[in-house]
């Protein structure tokens, strides 16, 4: 059965320990598993529209990324602007995990706020109303995040970002502490898990 990017996929699946640390799936502070099929896939299609579509942006825009660089380059690339860590080779995983980097190949609160600056800076050239500006790029936050997945750092980033741009359309001051807090709460109530990751006590901590 052939495949397309955005395609559900239903099919029973073996999750086995994985070896080299860094890559597959996480389901715990230490814990990387590798799923592998076990049996007859059962195709979707249809069933999930907005999600399939969003999907193969992605992979299309990542193929952009692929035909202009060298793959090496290519695979750092699509992790840091995409999300798309799949594909980075475990050496070059070592090495930046080594070096104490390892958080520059994760979509984190970096790419949001250049974005909201972006779209702000270029929307203050319209003669659009400030509200109407706001809830712009409001969306294309909320857009953004959903493009690269709802990781830990990007869903905490959208809920800082969101809550200091609906302060503005309150016209009240933003403030960090309010909004770290909510973006806590939130992630603990979506995915607790994720209150345990060393980067969310970094930045939390920084903040």
């Amino acid at each position: 059965m052939d495949y397309l990017p955005g395609d559900a996929i239903r099919c029973p699946v073996a999750l086995l320990p994985k070896a080299q640390p860094g890559q597959g799936l996480r389901f715990g502070p230490e814990d990387f598993l590798e799923g592998t099929v076990v049996g007859e896939a059962e195709r979707l299609t249809g069933r999930y529209p907005v999600r399939s579509g969003v999907i193969r942006l992605r992979e299309w825009l990542s193929g952009n990324v692929y035909r202009h660089l060298p793959e090496e380059s290519a695979h750092v690339v699509s992790a840091m602007i995409l999300g798309l860590r799949d594909n980075i080779p475990p050496e070059v995983y070592s090495a930046v995990n080594r070096a104490g980097t390892v958080h520059l190949l994760s979509v984190s609160g970096l790419h949001l706020s250049v974005l909201t600056a972006l779209l702000l800076g270029l929307l203050e050239r319209t003669p659009l109303s400030k509200r109407i500006r706001i809830f712009i790029t409001l969306a294309g936050v909320c857009f953004f995040t959903v493009l690269v997945g709802f990781s830990a750092s990007i869903v905490r980033a959208c809920a800082m970002t969101s809550i200091a741009l609906a302060a503005q359309l309150g016209k009240r001051r933003g403030d960090s502490l309010s909004s770290l807090g909510f973006a806590v709460a939130l992630i603990c109530l979506i995915r607790s898990d994720w209150a345990l990751g060393k980067g969310l006590w970094l930045s939390a901590g920084s903040t």
